[in-house]
This record gives C-alpha cells, sequence and structure tokens, in this order.
C-alpha cells in the first residue's frame, strides 16, 4: 500500500469528551472531524460506540473498532504500532478501502459477524495490509468480537490483536541455527569416528607392530641365554631402548586424547610441555593463570593444539608460534600466531583441522577468529566464556 500524505485537519483537543482517556490516540480521536464520515459529530456518538470506544482507548491490547455501514476504524496506541506508516490516515477510513489488499480475505470475515452476531478467532494469521509498503513476516492472532448498539443490533466489529512480528524471521533463523547445529554434531561424530580409526590405525601400524616385534625378539633372546649369554646380553640392552622408543610412541599417541598434565597441572602446564615436543620453536604465555573448568581447559587445549599442528604443517621452515592464555574477568582468552607463510583465507577452503578447531570452541559457547594473510603468517585467537 502506497502511503498517502495526510491533508486532514484536526480541531483543538475538546473538553467536552472527557470520556476518551488522555492517551496519544484519545487525543487524535478527539480532535478529528468526525462530522465527515457516516459516524457523524463525536457528540452524537450512541452510548455503546462511545463505551467500546473508551475501552479500546484505554486498554494496552491492540484494538480497533470498525463501526457502522462502512465500518470506520477508530484504533488504539497499540495497534498503531501495528499500522506503521498507515497512521495517522488509517483513522476514519472505512474497512475496505483501509484494507483493500486484503478485503478479498478479510471482508467476509466482517460480513460473517455484522449478520450473525458470532465472533471468530483466527491464530497466526498474516498480517491483513502493508503497514510499510514492503511484506513484512508479521503474523497475528485475530479476534473478530460484534460491537451491539444502543438497540441491541450489530453495530460494528472489535477487532482485537496479538502480533508475533517478525515471526517468519525468528524461525528462519531457528531453523538456520539447528540447522548449524545438526550440521556440526555431524561433523563431532564423524570427527570422533575419524580420531577412533586414527588411535587404532596407529595403534596396529605403530607401537603394536614395535612391541610384537620386540615379543618375538625376547624369545629368541630366551633361547640364546643358553647358547650365546654374551650376545643375549647385549641384545637384551638393545630391546630396552626398543621398549623406551614404544613407551614414547604411545605418550605421543596419547597426546590426541586428554592428558593427565592438564588434568593435574592445568592449560599452562599442558602446553609447555606440548611445546618442548614440538617440532618446531613455541613459546607460551600464561604461567599463573586461574584455573578453568575442564571442559573449557580440554577446548582450549586442543584448539591450541590445532593450531600448532596446523603451524607445523604449514607454515614452511624457519616459523615460530607464540602462545598465550590468560583468563580476563569471565573468559578464557588464547591467541596462537605463527610468523610463517601464511595464506589468503578468501582463496583456500577451511580444511579438516580448522573446521574442527571451530567446533570445539563452538561447542563450549565460545568464538574463534582465523586471521592471515600470504607472507604474514597466521593468528588464531578464541574467546571462550566461563560459566
Amino acid at each position: 500500500m502506497a502511503v498517502r500524505t495526510s491533508s486532514r485537519s484536526y480541531a483543538p483537543f475538546g473538553e467536552g469528551a472527557p470520556w476518551l482517556g488522555s492517551s496519544e490516540m484519545a487525543r487524535l480521536v478527539g480532535r478529528f472531524d468526525w462530522s465527515q464520515t457516516p459516524l457523524g459529530p463525536i457528540e452524537a456518538w450512541p452510548q455503546s460506540l462511545k463505551s467500546a470506544v473508551a475501552i479500546c482507548l484505554r486498554s494496552p491490547f491492540q484494538m480497533a473498532i470498525y463501526w457502522g455501514a462502512e465500518l470506520n476504524c477508530i484504533y488504539n496506541d497499540a495497534e498503531r504500532e501495528v499500522l506503521g506508516s498507515l497512521h495517522p490516515d488509517a483513522l476514519g477510513l472505512p474497512a475496505r478501502e483501509l484494507l483493500r489488499e486484503s478485503w478479498p480475505v478479510v471482508g467476509p470475515r466482517f460480513e460473517a459477524v455484522m449478520a450473525q452476531d458470532t465472533g471468530i478467532l483466527l491464530e497466526d494469521e498474516p498480517l491483513a495490509f502493508d503497514r510499510h509498503g514492503r511484506p513484512n513476516g508479521s503474523f497475528l492472532t485475530y479476534s473478530y468480537s460484534p460491537i451491539l448498539d444502543d438497540d441491541d443490533r450489530v453495530g460494528g466489529v472489535l477487532l482485537m490483536a496479538e502480533g508475533t512480528i517478525g515471526r517468519e524471521r525468528h524461525e528462519h533463523e531457528l531453523r538456520a541455527l539447528l540447522s548449524d547445529l545438526r550440521a556440526a554434531q555431524r561433523r563431532v561424530a564423524a570427527a570422533g569416528d575419524a580420531e577412533r580409526r586414527r588411535v587404532e590405525r596407529d595403534l596396529h601400524d605403530g607401537a603394536q607392530q614395535r612391541l610384537m616385534a620386540i615379543r618375538l625378539e625376547l624369545g629368541l633372546v630366551r633361547e640364546l641365554l643358553v647358547s650365546d649369554p654374551s650376545t643375549a646380553r647385549q641384545r637384551l640392552d638393545e630391546l630396552h631402548g626398543e621398549l623406551d622408543a614404544a613407551v614414547e610412541q604411545l605418550r605421543e599417541l596419547a597426546h590426541g586424547l586428554y592428558p593427565p598434565l592438564l588434568a593435574s597441572d592445568g592449560l599452562y602446564a599442558a602446553l609447555m610441555s606440548v611445546a618442548r615436543h614440538s617440532a618446531i620453536p613455541v613459546t607460551v604465555d600464561g604461567e599463573g593463570m586461574s584455573r578453568a573448568p575442564r571442559g573449557i581447559e580440554s577446548a582450549a587445549y586442543f584448539c591450541c593444539l590445532e593450531a600448532l599442528q596446523n603451524a607445523t604443517k604449514h607454515a614452511g621452515p624457519g616459523a615460530n608460534v607464540s602462545i598465550q592464555v590468560r583468563m580476563t574477568g569471565d573468559a578464557l582468552r588464547l591467541r596462537v600466531c605463527d610468523d610463517g607463510a601464511g595464506f589468503d583465507p578468501n582463496a583456500v577452503r577451511p580444511g579438516y583441522g580448522l573446521i574442527n578447531l571451530r567446533d570445539r570452541i563452538d561447542a563450549v559457547g565460545g568464538q574463534v577468529e582465523v586471521s592471515s594473510a600470504p607472507g604474514r603468517g597466521t593468528s588464531v585467537e578464541a574467546r571462550i566464556p566461563v560459566r
């Protein structure tokens, strides 16, 4: 509906209609020249209409009265908000003109109430008019009720509405959030499956194979103890080193699980241990920071670990990494930066590592930001609320 420019004139608010009340719309109704409408001068209105209008104008609920043969409109402050740019020109308009876009639908409802003296309730209906000259995705629950005149005949219709403005937008946002949540759940499940397969593969191809080889060697050494004790002792010394290597391999594998040091000594100590075993130089800043809940520390630890692994793979030779962790107010903040090759975020599709990193932080209600540029290294920053 096109927005109209009002050419109406309003008289000063008169003293003769105190029953209208003191609201904004009461003042406008009192000043409106009703003599130019089928309702006639306000002083001559039937008592039934006055009573209905008095209730309408004092109500905080959305109400509009459509009165007489042309169903001229009177509405209150709450309904004015729904009308939007149609206010104030909507005041006094016949329903057929005010609601002309939707009249084929709403017209029969008004006619039914006027003819049958029976109310109508409609839930979750689209807004009956275009209040801003464009679709707005608003839904309302409408109640059409007959108003009796002084002769006990239906003289008009009271239209009440309860709005869910923007419902369509909110539902769309909710569907999008649920879709994102399901996608994240699928990624987490897939990541869990992939991690289990990795552990199985690493155990089978690495530590398990090495331990099986040591077992076979021990069987041979047992036979040598009788025939060649000197060679047996030499081989036992060698196997001792093999066992140390197998234990170290298992320890490295355990880095993908919840490390005991994180549970006992906290995030800073666990990250210092990671730094000492890193293939590239790493500095850690965060000594003396207070402890956070286990789930928060775990998410922060694995976020730093993932960022460090990405830097190890992609930052290039000679790269250095700095890790900063600290508690600030009600949040844990972390920052992992490298001075390596960097990349163009717009030209590179996020890999599994970055997706997994985001999912871990999202799972505890945090936010993560990855920034990079070719030749300027990469920075991963996260904020995790501590509840």
